[in-house]
């Protein structure tokens, strides 16, 4: 699923990890540049309501959200989405890299720079058995 303004194309692509047995784990992608200061307010509400949608499925045990390959330079509207995931009722685990660490909040453990990373940290606060 696409949206797009302009010369912005933020995706976002989202799926459940079936290797894990009992265990729902939701992985939302977000890729694409997002454009900087208030120009970039219409991704973080495309950014917002697919995090909302994900976190009231209901359905999950656990949610990684990938924004590894997203560029990001600074939009404060955004602060809205990731809260969202701050004051979500299962465990979270951000995914960044360097295109996107602005959206980092390194005091906060749940920003991770790798799926790998992400898996170790949803691991921790959920059991884990692969299929």
């Amino acid at each position: 699923m696409s949206h797009h303004y302009a010369a912005v194309t933020v995706l976002a692509s989202y799926f459940v990890m079936k290797e894990y047995d009992h265990v729902s784990i939701g992985r939302l992608v977000f890729s694409g540049t997002h454009k900087p200061g208030s120009l970039g307010n219409d991704d973080a509400d495309f950014i917002k309501t697919k995090i909302t949608r994900v976190l009231t499925d209901g359905a999950l045990n656990a949610l990684v959200v990938d924004f590894s390959d997203m560029e990001f330079q600074h939009c404060i509207a955004i602060q809205d989405a990731i809260s969202r995931l701050h004051k979500a009722r299962i465990p979270v685990a951000i995914v960044y890299s360097e295109k996107c660490e602005k959206l980092a909040e390194p005091h906060t453990d749940m920003y991770v720079e790798s799926l790998e990373k992400a898996m170790e940290l949803i691991a921790g606060k959920v059991p884990l058995r692969k299929q």
